[in-house]
């Protein structure tokens, strides 16, 4: 009987803080476009929307990557350990835009305009409007993912150190 009710908590305790880390996943206007070194970038951005499906596919990776989380109490070491998520709808690992498979980086590359946040998954390619969209996490406290959209001067001045596909 106490295993049951353990097992109950469990789940229940699971679901609480995929559901909280989930509210994170979503971006917004102030967190969009921002970029380490240019806070003016929110304000031109050729267009891009959190509706893009090269962004909506990397808030459904942020939902596999915050219930991998949830399990394991860190990020996955590599996609390989992500994609084995037996209870997890896998999307694919590729940018619909560019075709090209996103970098996955679990160390993380600083954020200026998020405290405490780092980019671990982004565009291998600018392929939107001169942009790469990247999933950006907080591990403190609940975790929380947001997807931004990030200038290619960011990753060309060498920011993009010790990357994994």
């Amino acid at each position: 009987m106490r295993s049951v009710a353990r097992s109950r908590v469990a789940a229940v305790l699971l679901f609480a803080v995929v559901a909280c880390g989930a509210i994170g996943c979503a971006s917004n206007d102030n967190s969009r476009a921002r970029t380490p070194s240019d806070a003016r970038a929110r304000n031109n951005t050729g267009g891009l929307s959190n509706t893009d499906p090269c962004a909506m596919r990397l808030h459904d990776i942020s939902g596999a990557i915050l219930f991998y989380y949830a399990i394991h109490h860190q990020l996955p070491p590599t996609l390989d350990d992500l994609r084995a998520l037996s209870d997890y709808d896998q999307p694919e690992y590729i940018c619909p835009e560019s075709k090209l498979p996103y970098i996955y980086n679990p160390t993380g590359l600083p954020t200026a305009n998020q405290p405490g946040a780092k980019i671990v998954m982004y565009d291998a390619s600018p392929a939107h409007a001169g942009m790469r969209w990247a999933i950006s996490i907080t591990e403190s406290g609940v975790p929380t993912t947001k997807v931004i959209a990030v200038r290619e001067e960011y990753f060309a001045a060498g920011s993009d150190s010790r990357p994994t596909r």
